[in-house]
């Protein structure tokens, strides 16, 4: 990940919440819960649930860690200081002295391949696509470029209404964007869409979490 902008290291997190750690031995991140911990001084969290992890978890052990909070992805690097085997399997770590961000909405964009419906706003028809790409700022979306579907979206600042399913997080229904650019590409129109990000929230909150389990996938 890049991008990312260094902060104090204020853990402000909810216990309860989703993490994601690396940890040598491991070429994924690996799922996790934030349980709590004490300020400046350290983290505790679960640990990963993984064939192999106990052999791999032991004091002084560095790891990262990845989570995502307000539509911010934030990182950190650590060690392991301690770890618990009952009545809880549990993570102690070094308290971190900074923690970096990477603003979704502003750079990270990630590739996909999800069915896409758009409705043009005030319009009779639906038509279905491909999203090839996405961010919480808006999507690129491919289409048979029919001359139906020229006529009625061959216009940058038409508005569009667009509905989509996002793997494991669950659909997003009507989002409000416009049409910022188009091209041809052969017999495919490619459309360049920006969400409207007012009242739209919970949509968005969706597109985050989305994109943060892509790109833990891709390190």
């Amino acid at each position: 990940m890049n991008s990312y902008q260094d902060t104090p290291g204020d853990f402000q997190v909810a216990p309860g919440s989703q993490l994601f750690i690396k940890i040598d031995g491991f070429e994924s991140r690996l799922k996790s819960m934030f349980i709590g911990g004490q300020l400046q001084a350290y983290l505790i969290v679960t640990t990963p649930k993984v064939d192999g992890i106990e052999s791999a978890v032991f004091e002084g052990v560095p790891v990262s860690v990845t989570f995502l909070h307000d539509g911010v992805v934030y990182g950190f690097r650590s060690r392991i200081i301690h770890r618990l085997i009952t009545p809880a399997r549990l993570l102690f770590l070094a308290y971190p002295p900074n923690i970096e961000k990477h603003e979704l909405r502003k750079h990270q964009r990630v590739e996909c391949n999800l069915p896409a419906m758009i409705r043009i706003q005030n319009g009779a028809s639906d038509f279905e696509g491909i999203m090839a790409n996405i961010s919480t700022g808006g999507c690129k979306v491919i289409f048979l470029a029919s001359s139906e579907i020229v006529h009625e979206t061959m216009a940058s600042g038409t508005k569009i209404q667009i509905s989509f399913e996002l793997a494991g997080i669950g659909s997003v229904k009507l989002l409000e964007g416009i049409i910022k650019s188009f091209s041809a590409e052969g017999s495919k129109l490619a459309l360049g869409i920006s969400f409207e990000q007012a009242n739209h929230e919970d949509a968005l909150t969706k597109v985050e979490h989305y994109m943060h389990n892509v790109m833990r996938f891709h390190g």
